[in-house]
């Protein structure tokens, strides 16, 4: 399977996990969202318990993407507006991400895998900055998959880091001050996962690791619900659909006139509505093409 010479989406998604890892990315951002609201759902309390049920769902999201081939992975995993909820949530948070993320259990689950686990914590939090060192001693595997927990408790935590890291490393280079900052060589992520609205910034991404375009896709099901399945078919779309760029485009423009109806149309990807304080994307269907254009868009 190449980009050259793609498979069927119905042959990429029964191939086997070593087929599929020679498209995946080497770095991906996973960032799941309404872990709460699927708790809701299934009749869970949001309380201790709540970290015992997500984590067996969040270690196989995690086994998912390594499956495929993913090496680091990028997990946004406490944000600002966390910190600023009331109630149980917001008095407990700090303590239910060290718990999850780099509790005896958790660790047991990465020692099994040998599966390599940092954390990213701010200055800010340093009960989670010592959770963080403790957390990379007890998982040190040379060469494992990476999963690193992204935390972020100011706006402006990201870009204080880059800029001490640009005076006291004399970086000149990304690559150089990647190394510099994290510790090790990371290649850039251009495959991000995402939940619910399309939306990027510093609390999603670290500093430097964006790739030269990140590919963003946002699912719709809340918590940790990724299927290797919809993987799959997100890698499938990552890996081929995409792959547009040509040295000569004269051939597609001049197929651009039986493909007119697609461009005209008032359609946005990102809008959406707003129900009971949940947004939900709004769906379009393909307008009306001709019957071989249709065949091989």
């Amino acid at each position: 399977m190449s980009v050259d010479n793609p498979p069927s989406l119905e042959e990429f998604l029964a191939a086997p996990p070593k087929v599929v890892a020679r498209v995946a990315p080497k770095t991906a951002v996973y960032a799941p969202g309404g872990t709460r609201r699927a708790a809701t759902l299934a009749g869970v309390a949001i309380d201790d318990g709540y970290i015992e049920w997500v984590r067996p769902q969040l270690i196989e999201s995690l086994a998912v993407f390594f499956r495929v081939g993913v090496q680091h992975l990028i997990v946004p995993s406490i944000g600002p507006r966390n910190l600023l909820e009331g109630g149980t949530y917001g008095q407990r948070v700090v303590q239910w991400i060290a718990d999850l993320l780099a509790g005896s259990a958790m660790v047991a689950e990465y020692q099994k895998r040998g599966w390599q686990a940092r954390m990213l914590a701010p200055a800010s939090l340093p009960s989670l900055c010592e959770t963080a060192a403790r957390l990379q001693q007890q998982t040190q595997h040379s060469g494992a998959p990476t999963v690193w927990w992204y935390l972020v408790a100011d706006n402006a935590d990201p870009w204080s880091e880059v800029l001490a890291l640009a005076q006291q490393s004399g970086a000149q280079t990304q690559a150089a001050a990647i190394l510099a900052l994290y510790g090790t060589d990371i290649p850039p992520a251009d495959l991000y996962v995402g939940f619910g609205k399309p939306a990027l910034g510093t609390t999603m991404v670290p500093p430097l690791l964006t790739g030269e375009s990140l590919h963003g896709y946002w699912t719709q099901r809340p918590g940790f619900d990724l299927s290797e399945q919809l993987l799959r078919a997100i890698l499938y779309d990552y890996a081929y659909s995409r792959r547009t760029w040509e040295a000569d485009h004269s051939a597609r423009y001049a197929q651009a006139h039986r493909y007119a109806t697609l461009w005209q149309t008032e359609n946005v990807l990102g809008v959406g509505t707003k129900r009971d304080g949940y947004w939900y994307p709004r769906f379009f269907p393909l307008p009306a093409l001709p019957d071989d254009a249709l065949a091989g868009a």
